[in-house]
């Protein structure tokens, strides 16, 4: 299984903050906000992640993390050069998901505990996924639960299966 973290977004709500920096690079604590989403796929084994994000905030992003090897992961980028929602971006995900299963998780959400059972994924909250059911490139979602996040699982398939 792969992740993809979605670090797009203006951040408009977090203004003036977010006039300089995305808001993914905001301190949450003692660490940028991007931080718990990567360590959350890190806790649920999964060591290949896309991180999607704007043409503005791609240059500092990448500087912050890298090649993903400070955290033992490997991460790729994906420039979504236009603002067009969470559908768009998942979308940007299609080869590198290359017909595997994918984990989700938006980059400014933030688990406060870590699941006491290890790592495992369940099904939850299956009716919040019909949304994405909507896009042509989305064949199948289901909303999982790691942690104390709502990640949810997607099979990009553009061939129709």
């Amino acid at each position: 299984m792969k992740g993809v973290i979605l670090a797009g977004g203006k951040g408009t709500r977090l203004y003036p903050l977010t006039k300089v920096t995305n808001k993914h690079l905001l301190p949450v604590g003692r660490e940028p906000m991007i931080y718990n989403p990567i360590k959350q796929m890190i806790s649920a084994g999964i060591r290949d992640v896309l991180v999607v994000t704007s043409t503005e905030n791609m240059g500092d992003i990448v500087n912050l993390l890298g090649s993903g090897a400070q955290f033992g992961i490997d991460l790729t980028y994906k420039v979504q050069e236009e603002p067009k929602g969470i559908a768009h971006a998942l979308s940007l995900a299609e080869t590198f998901a290359a017909e595997e299963r994918i984990v989700v998780i938006l980059g400014d959400n933030i688990a406060t505990r870590a699941n006491r059972r290890g790592s495992e994924l369940r099904p939850s909250m299956r009716r919040r996924s019909s949304r994405f059911r909507r896009s042509p490139i989305i064949q199948r979602a289901t909303t999982l639960s790691l942690a104390t996040t709502c990640m949810t699982q997607t099979r990009l398939n553009s061939s129709g299966n």
